[in-house]
């Protein structure tokens, strides 16, 4: 039977000499069987040079009871240089109270030892993940949390391992528990997923929108969740929606006054000339009448033109955006006192939506740069890499606090030109201190 075990089994003497050693040694240590039994010291030849001591250490053991451990696992070199594991076992034999040898048993343990190498290595990274992700992450089984990372308690504003034990409807608004009844039935034999957003309570009684993903493993019948803060996101909605409104109100009560204001009276005008001239008068002729009627209907068809340009600028649609921006600056530079620099690479059309977007958003950075910036120097850079269009604005004026200016209900104009440039699937990054300008970098696909 020993013969024929895949483990190597032996039996050494009181002084370590082996008394039988089976044919499974050669498979594991690539040393024959005789060649133990012919040297007794090969046996500590073979031990790995950071275990010898731990098996010197457990060699002085073997002669103890048998209640005492004599469990070992340590490396050996085989006979071709390649390092193993190995499971020891072994027991001290007794003869009329007299400790004649010991018998033992060892296995080739090293795929097994790499497995845990790697199960512990997953477990480390798991760990180190699972702590230091912004997102709550939890296991939950039978409604219950069992596991929560430290993200989840932040979110909650729980000190840790409160949440652990502690019911999952707890967390939610009580008008929204319907929402998760869906937990308590989770024990089908197949996986689910649901992804769900509900407003939930934090400790403090507080609310939060949380987005959450639910992964039912079946097999286990416990829930492996993920909890994401999405409250700011939604007020950022919410932001762009407001900064959204606020600007064609904003552009409709322009365009009401421009009308009212503007065009009104000069058609009130010409109506009240064109009625004199059907009168009989004695200071003006009939054909001085309609001639300043004329001069006040090209007014009015001026101002027309004006109303017209600024809802869809003719030289943005005919000619492009460079000769939109070209024109629009120009005409700054001689009613202020600012400089502007415009540079561009390419002057090629891109694209009606891209080119009203691009316009608008570089319109709507000067008008602040006026409105706010106190600058002296605008600088806009426009660089076409044939994928993307690259747009880069600058201003040396007074700059501001971005993070409070995009804080909930300020900054609704960055809102807009974000939402601008977000909405034909462009980025931008803003930059600005106060005393360091703005700097701000668009980058629009095309």
């Amino acid at each position: 039977v020993a013969d024929h075990t895949h483990s190597w089994e032996f039996w050494l003497d009181k002084d370590d000499h082996f008394i039988y050693c089976s044919p499974s040694c050669e498979r594991i240590t690539g040393y024959k069987a005789s060649t133990f039994l012919n040297n007794p010291g090969l046996l500590f030849e073979i031990i790995h040079p950071d275990d010898f001591q731990r098996f010197k250490n457990h060699k002085k053991t073997e002669d103890l009871p048998p209640a005492a451990s004599h469990e070992l696992e340590y490396r050996i070199v085989r006979a071709d240089g390649a390092v193993r594991w190995i499971g020891h076992q072994c027991q001290p034999i007794y003869e009329a109270n007299q400790f004649i040898g010991v018998r033992g048993s060892n296995r080739d343990i090293t795929e097994r030892k790499k497995m845990e190498r790697l199960l512990i290595t997953s477990n480390r990274k798991y760990r180190l993940l699972s702590e230091n992700i912004t997102d709550g992450i939890f296991i939950c089984r039978n409604g219950s949390f069992e596991y929560v990372n430290e993200a989840m308690n932040y979110i909650f504003a729980y000190e840790a391992k409160e949440l652990v034990g502690k019911p999952i409807h707890q967390l939610i608004v009580p008008e929204s528990l319907e929402e998760i009844s869906f937990i308590s039935s989770l024990k089908a034999s197949v996986n689910q997923t649901r992804n769900i957003e509900i407003e939930c309570l934090r400790k403090d009684h507080s609310k939060v929108l949380i987005e959450f993903l639910f992964n039912y493993v079946a097999k286990e019948g416990v829930i492996y969740g993920v909890a994401h803060d999405i409250s700011e996101k939604r007020q950022l909605q919410k932001n762009i929606v407001k900064a959204i409104i606020l600007t064609e109100e904003k552009e409709k009560a322009y365009f009401s006054k421009e009308l009212h204001d503007g065009l009104g009276p000069l058609l009130s005008t010409i109506k009240i000339y064109l009625q004199w001239s059907e009168m009989n008068l004695v200071n003006q002729s009939r054909e001085d009448i309609i001639k300043k009627a004329e001069e006040i209907l090209e007014e009015a068809i001026t101002t027309v033109k004006e109303i017209s340009n600024k809802l869809s600028p003719h030289l943005l649609i005919n000619h492009g955006l460079c000769s939109a921006i070209e024109s629009f600056l120009d005409k700054l530079e001689e009613s202020l006192p600012i400089q502007i620099g415009f540079n561009y690479n390419k002057s090629r059309r891109l694209g009606s939506e891209i080119e009203a977007a691009a316009y608008r958003a570089i319109i709507e950075c000067v008008n602040n740069t006026i409105k706010y910036a106190q600058a002296k120097t605008i600088s806009i850079g426009l660089i076409d890499t044939g994928n993307q269009l690259l747009i880069q604005y600058q201003d040396d004026g007074i700059g501001f606090d971005l993070q409070e200016t995009l804080a909930v209900k300020k900054g609704l104009g960055l809102f807009n030109l974000q939402n601008r440039i977000q909405n034909i699937g462009g980025k931008i990054l803003l930059f600005s201190e106060p005393g360091k300008g703005v700097n701000y970098q668009m980058t629009i696909n095309l």
